[in-house]
């Protein structure tokens, strides 16, 4: 009876060892899922990350657009600033053109005044001549 509860108790043990192994590789389905958690787990991080960085990029470009638009505005504004000059200097081109046209008429009516009154002093010297 000890041999029979020796044999029985080593064959029972090794049925139990024998399926534990074999069951321990009959069961993949707790590991598939583990798996399929773990890659859910990272392609959720992947794409938390990909969003941050993303959110980043909505970041940098919004600060490139307010540079972009704050050097349109100085352009603008240097634009303006010229468009202002041209066109004093223009006006200022226009004045002295005018300027110089109204010397000009002036040195001629001086002129003529000039020799009108040359042309007055030789009748008067000849009507003193004659008298």
């Amino acid at each position: 009876m000890k041999i029979k509860t020796i044999v029985y108790t080593l064959v029972l043990g090794s049925f139990l060892f024998v399926a534990d192994q074999s069951m321990g590789q009959v069961r993949p389905q707790p590991n598939d899922e583990m798996e399929e958690r773990a890659d859910s787990l990272d392609m959720a991080r992947e794409k938390a990350v990909d969003e941050q960085k993303a959110e980043e990029n909505i970041t940098e470009l919004e600060k490139e657009k307010e540079q972009a638009e704050m050097k349109a505005e100085d352009a603008g504004r240097v634009e303006k600033e010229a468009d202002e000059a041209a066109r004093e200097t223009k006006d200022a081109y226009r004045a002295e053109k005018k300027a110089q046209k109204s010397r000009k008429q002036a040195e001629k009516q001086a002129k003529k005044a000039e020799k009108a009154r040359q042309n007055a002093a030789k009748v008067e010297e000849e009507v003193d001549r004659k008298n």
